[in-house]
């Protein structure tokens, strides 16, 4: 495919934007952490009592999640191109349509005359 499908730019925009998403949610659950670290002296497994951390980090889990799914996208349309690709490489060739010979039919008998 030599031009790029409008899908495939919606893609790269949503993993663009996908990608600024987790990194913005990794800076507030670190920020999160380093709050209920000197705040509440929870520190690691502990944080994950408080609601807001817990949030913050289901988002990061979403947004990996997405992520990983866009890599299989990735994956299989490329695999998609290079089979193209490879069916377009080679050679034509045309099928021929072979004709069913039937059997002669019998003759239908003469009709009676009565």
């Amino acid at each position: 495919m030599d031009t790029p499908n409008h899908k495939d730019l919606d893609m790269k925009k949503n993993r663009a934007q996908v990608e600024a998403n987790l990194a913005t949610a990794k800076t507030q659950l670190a920020a999160q952490g380093k709050k209920l670290g000197s705040e509440k002296k929870l520190v690691g497994k502990k944080c994950r009592l408080d609601p807001k951390y817990r949030a913050i980090e289901s988002e990061v889990r979403t947004f990996n999640r997405r992520l990983a799914a866009m890599d299989k996208i990735d994956a299989r349309n490329t695999d998609l191109e290079t089979r193209r690709a490879e069916r377009a490489a080679t050679p034509k060739v045309k099928k021929v349509k072979e004709k069913k010979v039937e059997a002669p039919k019998a003759k239908a008998k003469a009709k009676k005359e009565a």
